[in-house]
């Protein structure tokens, strides 16, 4: 059986039967980094395909059970993102893996991984729910090798009069989840809305004698500390006597100051057992450095502070809100610090600062090493990566062109153009960094860069437009000899016209060159900020090689992917996605979701269809999105691969899997097996063909993510699937041999 895989997918039952005209939204891609390898000038980027970061949180488990600690990168709006660890202990070297994270649930605001429970695994803390929030846990456990998490619950404690409530913590905020008494319970610490007073909960966990897995909170300190963060103000206000009990003191007039937002790392600074405090201050750029003096006053107190942390060697700085992270990142057995912004206003590149522990857990002494730690790893830039494909080096090859809307400046982002040459050989697939500003476009001090390829001149050779924040183009003229040859991209028009207007799309031109109408000319389609797609027909008529657009319409097909409470990002492509031979538009969101259309190039004047809203479940990004896709063949095996540019500034990578949808699936030839229902497993009678043995099995759940199941191949014909850790549901069992699909349903009791 070399080259078979067997997939399975959770199907959705109606009536008793089994839609699969619903399952997974006609799912073909997954995500799949190891497709195509990407190198830079150091090698290898291990992290190249994870799209990116902005405002990264970290946090570590051990995610496939190798008694190593593993890596997983979160940022509000969106989902965790997992990294197998690679390196040597002093060496934080992590492999993007986004096989387990279909094991997180939905985290909301902020990740924290502590094993509440002392059962050996990290539990997951976040803000919870939407229309709860403050603070949530769920339970950590491992099937199959694999980390896996519970429904998660709310964490309330009792208030006099009003019951169980939601312990009260910010959207802005990070909290610590710690050990704070030594009472070997988890407690929590966390500021105050108004940002002046750190509240502690106590967790009664432990004096109680409750399992293990149970909580019992209190507020037992108005102001953990004895400190108070004065508004705008780098210095703390120390020894501050506030109570545990009214008047409250951010509810007293006299106390009540505006501290901004606070993310709070906690760690034994100076080894004397108690813990100290690196402070994250929203409306700051600095850490500072609170110490505590338990020892010596009987009580946690903040005796003395550094106002700059790190002041006398690299001061941790970010333009805004840096927040501190307390983990072994090079897995050598002592915690080091992680820097990073915990706001969107602030570096989306050389974000990541590494102190490394020179010393130990005890008596930490921190070097700084870097400010893009993962990042050199990654393509990234910026933030709203838009990538495009073109053969610049003609050799047949699509290479790929990564614009953005730029990296971070205080006075407004700069925008380039980064070009990857494809290295693809036989066996292997490749990208390589040529440069990171492709034609010097920085000095033009764009802040959004979107490219686009084709001849608009008809001439016959290939030119380039890059789309603007402002919602115009400007036009690269090819002046090649010939469309064989290397182009000579040269800026010839500062706005490309349409007519006598310049063509202007109100804002973030995001442009896609292709014949729309099949009249032998290229046309431009524009998406922009509010979603609809813009259409310029070009009339062939072009003069002193220049275009000759036509404006026909600024709400092409009826295209309109604005949100409720998001701006559009209309991006389009217009291409071949799948074996079903039809060009379909995808149209990238800003809600982080690809749409699909259908449509009819004989009648550009109706309205195209709507197929999905969610295209293969692609959607790289609950709430906080941006999604920019392009469609290829990397390699001629006749099944494609899509990438999908992110907000965070990077790039995703989805492989087919096979070559229909579902509904073609559930046409395919039908397996025979038995027992159906089962319980434990499944014997699988092979057709013709797949029946000479192997081991190349895979499993998809329903977000169409790997898993995995074990098998033995019985005889020449008979297959034993191991369904035993399957949850109870029904499934179809999918075989395919290269392009033909063999298909089977079953249930697993």
């Amino acid at each position: 059986m070399k080259g078979l895989s067997v997939l399975l997918f959770i199907g959705v039952i109606h009536s008793g039967n089994l839609s699969f005209a619903q399952v997974a939204n006609e799912r073909i891609y997954h995500q799949n980094p190891d497709k195509i390898k990407v190198f830079g000038s150091a090698g290898e980027q291990t992290m190249a395909w994870c799209g990116g970061v902005n405002t990264p949180q970290f946090a570590m488990a051990d995610l496939n059970k190798d008694g190593k600690n593993d890596l997983v990168i979160f940022e509000s709006g969106g989902y965790p993102r997992t990294f197998l660890f690679t390196g040597t202990p002093g060496n934080p070297k992590y492999k993007y893996a986004p096989q387990y994270v279909s094991k997180f649930p939905e985290v909301v605001n902020y990740i924290k991984l502590v094993d509440y429970d002392r059962d050996g695994i990290p539990d997951l803390f976040h803000y919870g729910p939407q229309s709860a929030g403050g603070a949530a846990v769920c339970k950590g456990y491992y099937n199959n090798g694999q980390l896996c998490y519970d429904q998660c619950k709310d964490i309330r404690y009792a208030v006099p009069h009003s019951g169980m409530v939601n312990i009260a913590i910010g959207t802005g905020f990070m909290p610590a989840y710690v050990d704070v008494d030594g009472d070997t319970d988890i407690d929590i610490v966390v500021y105050s809305f108004l940002g002046s007073f750190i509240k502690l909960y106590k967790n009664f966990q432990e004096e109680d004698k409750l399992p293990k897995d149970a909580f019992r909170f209190d507020k037992v300190d108005e102001c953990w500390g004895k400190v108070q963060q004065v508004e705008n103000l780098r210095t703390h206000v120390l020894g501050f006597n506030c109570g545990t009990s009214s008047p409250k003191p951010d509810g007293n007039s006299q106390n009540k100051t505006t501290g901004g937002a606070h993310g709070i790392c906690l760690l034994d600074g100076d080894g004397d057992g108690d813990y100290d405090l690196l402070d994250a201050n929203s409306l700051g750029n600095e850490l500072q450095y609170l110490e505590n003096g338990r020892n010596v006053t009987g009580r946690d107190s903040m005796i003395s502070q550094d106002t700059m942390w790190q002041s006398g060697k690299k001061v941790a700085s970010i333009s805004t809100y840096p927040v501190a992270y307390w983990l072994d990142i090079d897995n050598d057995g002592d915690n080091d610090i992680l820097l990073a912004p915990f706001s969107n206003k602030s570096e989306n590149y050389r974000n990541i600062h590494y102190y490394r522990n020179d010393g130990s857990n005890k008596s930490p002494s921190f070097s700084f090493k870097t400010d893009m730690l993962f990042q050199d790893e990654m393509i990234d830039l910026g933030e709203n990566a838009i990538p495009s494909l073109f053969d610049y080096n003609k050799d047949g090859k699509p290479d790929l062109f990564v614009g953005s809307a730029g990296y971070y400046q205080p006075g407004g982002n700069r925008a380039r153009i980064s070009h990857y040459k494809n290295t693809t050989i036989p066996g292997q697939n490749g990208f390589a960094a040529e440069t990171a500003d492709f034609l010097g476009l920085s000095s033009l001090n764009l802040s959004y860069a979107a490219p686009a390829f084709g001849d608009l001149n008809g001439d016959g050779i290939d030119d380039m437009v890059v789309g603007k924040r402002d919602g115009r183009l400007l036009f690269f003229r090819n002046d090649a000899p010939n469309n064989n040859s290397v182009p000579n991209f040269s800026l010839t028009i500062g706005n490309l016209m349409a007519g006598s207007t310049e063509v202007n799309v109100g804002a973030y031109a995001t442009p896609f060159i292709y014949d729309l109408d099949g009249d032998g000319n290229k046309d431009v389609i524009l998406g922009s900020d509010n979603g609809k797609l813009a259409y310029f027909r070009n009339t062939g008529m072009a003069v002193s090689g220049k275009p000759a657009l036509h404006f026909v319409t600024d709400s092409l097909g009826g295209v309109n992917v604005n949100g409720i409470y998001s701006s559009g990002y209309s991006v389009p492509f217009i291409g071949k996605i799948d074996n079903s031979g039809k060009e379909y538009l995808l149209v990238g969101t800003g809600k982080g979701s690809i749409y699909r259309y259908s449509f009819n190039k004989g009648n550009l004047n109706a309205p195209f269809t709507l197929i999905e809203t969610d295209y293969s479940n692609t959607k790289v990004s609950p709430s906080n999105g941006f999604a920019a896709p392009v469609v290829f063949d990397v390699d001629g095996d006749g099944r494609y691969e899509m990438i999908v540019g992110t907000h965070y500034g990077g790039l995703m990578l989805y492989e087919q899997m096979f070559s229909t949808g579902i509904r073609e699936l559930a046409k395919a030839n039908k397996l025979q097996l038995y027992p159906n229902p089962a319980r434990n497993e499944v014997i699988v009678e092979l057709p013709a063909g797949l029946a000479n043995g192997g081991d190349d099995l895979k499993i998809f759940n329903n977000l169409g993510q790997a898993m995995s199941v074990n098998s033995q191949l019985l005889s020449n014909n008979r297959l034993k699937l191991d369904i035993a850790l399957l949850p109870p549901g029904l499934y179809m069992c999918v075989i395919t041999d290269g392009a033909k699909p063999h298909t089977a349903s079953f249930v697993k009791q």
